[in-house]
């Protein structure tokens, strides 16, 4: 039962990576630069761009409850190499910067 849980938990959370690392260049080099244009097509980016915005919300939120448990399961693990401890400690600070550069930007906005 709970090796299963870990595998659903690491699926939730590396697709949620992906939406969350891809769609935001997909947004930053594709649909922010036609957003910048005036012209014919405006509204549907910006009806894009709210809709991306809702399914990026929801990756972000899978992605720390899914970072949460996977961290906890392997934290509580007896058999921990310090490899793994500085790797985990630089994706954490890895994803809190990208949380603050996203903050930042939004309210750039």
């Amino acid at each position: 039962m709970w090796g299963a849980l870990r595998v659903i938990a690491r699926t939730v959370h590396i697709i949620s990576a992906a939406a969350w690392l891809g769609g935001s260049l997909f947004y930053a080099l594709v649909l922010g630069p036609q957003l910048a244009k005036d012209g014919e097509y405006r509204p549907l980016g910006q009806a894009v761009s709210r809709a991306f915005g809702r399914v990026i919300a929801v990756a972000v939120w899978a992605l720390l409850l899914s970072g949460a448990y996977l961290t906890f399961d392997r934290l509580t693990n007896t058999r921990l190499a310090a490899p793994y401890v500085l790797v985990l400690g630089l994706k954490v600070l890895l994803a809190i910067w990208m949380f603050l550069l996203t903050g930042a930007l939004g309210r750039g906005r």
